[in-house]
């Protein structure tokens, strides 16, 4: 029990993470933390990241969104890397210690065909790199709190 106990508290999750065109949306279904906010990083001249989301920092000179392409959800990787950790960092921002969250990926976007086996493996590599230690991917209707953590 004990184990089980220091293993959730370490871990963090499961990370419900909702991601469209223009948006992600983001839940720790284990606390019920949330983080709602555009897909744009802010960058400076030197590339830096100056800031995740809205508002723009004053400083950005250039803004990107990963996720603005026609044809594919993840257009530029890095990007939504940086994004992505951004999101893991936030929903973990009052545990003693940076979780390896449980990550459940959920593309919010209506694609000709569905996923293909590379963008599926590409959301679950972002995830990993942002430092999921476990995930999956969803594509369909929004699940509820109970599907979530039955994934896990």
């Amino acid at each position: 029990m004990w184990l089980k106990l220091i293993a959730g508290f370490l871990s963090g999750g499961p990370f419900y993470v909702r991601i469209n065109r223009e948006r992600i949306a983001a839940r720790d279904v284990g606390t019920g933390n949330t983080l709602e906010c555009k897909a744009i990083l802010g960058l400076d001249g030197s590339d830096r990241v100056v800031s995740v989301g809205d508002p723009v920092s004053p400083s950005a000179v250039r803004t990107v969104n990963p996720f603005e392409h026609p044809r594919i959800l993840v257009a530029d990787y890095v990007v939504a890397e940086k994004i992505l950790q951004h999101v893991f960092k936030i929903l973990s921002r009052n545990r003693w210690l940076a979780p390896s969250p449980v990550v459940l990926i959920h593309p919010d976007v209506e694609l000709a065909g569905g996923l293909t086996q590379i963008e599926t493996r590409a959301l679950r590599e972002l995830a990993e790199g942002a430092g999921a230690r476990k995930v999956a991917i969803h594509y369909g209707r929004l699940l509820t709190d109970q599907e979530i953590l039955d994934f896990e």
